[in-house]
């Protein structure tokens, strides 16, 4: 029987989320015995990896067959280019804010399909006018970073752990301010952040400090640990001897560092939006948020992240009440039952998904 001529081009060779996500895609896609898979690498930043495993390697070394079947590209929208020489076109994108100001939909609205990987993008895609048929996911393949990173670290009490930057759409602010507020240097809890500038961080955490001005000593605080790296081994350790993980950042979506906290049975403590299809409404650790016009000073397209158009914020104290919930309480045994059918449907629900939509029986 003849395979399925399938060419992925994606930036699988990157260390970041989108690295991660695309990694995991290419791996679904080479577990398909029906296709013969052929994938060239892009970048969109300096976080390249130094090698990957010997299964999606071997798909560089393909060459089509020459059915051309289909052509999946994974990647920003304007770097998106129809090929006339493949019998479908295939669009992998990953969004968080609405695109109609831009060129974009109608980059898109050339291809087959569009896929994404949250219902929230789906919404976005349908609100900035793409008529592509698009296939959403609940969530992104999980890729799996089996190595660990172990740190010289020791610490018996709750702990809570993030990613973030001091740009402010990454939710830092509030997931800092919650903390700080919502507890002293009396209780029994961490909060842990791993970003790739440690210094801005300190800064931020020390101004936000003041700015609460709940205590003039600035020891009473709770204690927060500043880990000066994201890299994946590192944060499987942060993983392993945490207990939730925050992701406050606007117009959040599922995360592969939110799908790594699930694996090591930790809980996320997350935006309410991302109950679309994920967490729902009996979620213990939804976080309220409200929907805010938009202020991006510095934007990566002039037409990207403009004031016509709203992010999903945080509310700081929700966020707080959460974490003190969470502090107080722990995980009940609705949250327990929720955790281990999202855990289930990580490794299932794509695999069947990606034979669905490139029909494969």
């Amino acid at each position: 029987m003849t395979k399925k001529d399938v060419l992925y081009v994606g930036p699988y060779r990157q260390t970041d989320d989108w690295g991660c996500t695309s990694k995991a895609l290419l791996q679904l896609l080479t577990l398909q015995e029906d296709l013969n898979v052929v994938a060239r690498p892009v970048w969109f930043n300096n976080q390249r990896g130094q090698g990957l495993a010997q299964d999606l390697e071997a798909s560089e070394n393909n060459t089509l067959q020459g059915t051309h079947d289909v052509v999946i590209q994974h990647g920003i929208p304007t770097n998106l280019n129809y090929n006339g020489n493949f019998k479908e076109n295939i669009a992998v994108l990953s969004l968080d804010c609405n695109i109609s100001n831009t060129e974009w939909p109608t980059h898109l609205n050339l291809f087959d399909r569009v896929i994404c990987f949250s219902r929230f993008e789906e919404i976005i895609l349908l609100e900035s006018k793409v008529t592509t048929p698009i296939e959403s996911f609940n969530h992104p393949p999980f890729f799996i970073e089996a190595r660990k990173t172990s740190l010289d670290y020791d610490y018996t009490g709750t702990k809570f752990y993030t990613t973030g930057s001091a740009e402010p759409k990454s939710g830092l602010v509030e997931t800092m301010a919650a903390f700080l507020s919502g507890f002293s240097i009396s209780d029994e809890v961490i909060l842990i952040i791993a970003t790739s500038n440690s210094d801005k961080v300190s800064k931020l955490a020390e101004h936000i400090k003041h700015s609460l001005g709940i205590y003039k000593d600035h020891k009473r605080y709770p204690n927060i640990a500043i880990v000066n790296t994201t890299d994946p081994t590192v944060m499987n350790y942060l993983h392993d001897i945490s207990d939730y993980f925050i992701d406050l950042s606007y117009n959040a979506k599922v995360s592969q560092a939110q799908l790594a906290a699930i694996s090591y049975n930790n809980h996320v403590i997350t935006t309410s939006h991302i109950g679309l299809g994920v967490f729902n409404d009996n979620y213990s650790f939804r976080v309220s948020h409200t929907n805010e016009i938009q202020l991006c000073p510095e934007r990566p397209l002039d037409d990207l992240y403009t004031g016509e158009h709203c992010w999903t914020c945080p509310s700081i104290r929700s966020a707080q009440e959460v974490m003190q919930y969470a502090y107080a309480h722990g995980p009940n045994e609705h949250d327990k039952e929720m955790l281990e059918k999202i855990k289930s449907q990580m490794f299932i629900h794509p695999h069947a998904r990606i034979k669905e939509i490139l029909c494969i029986q």
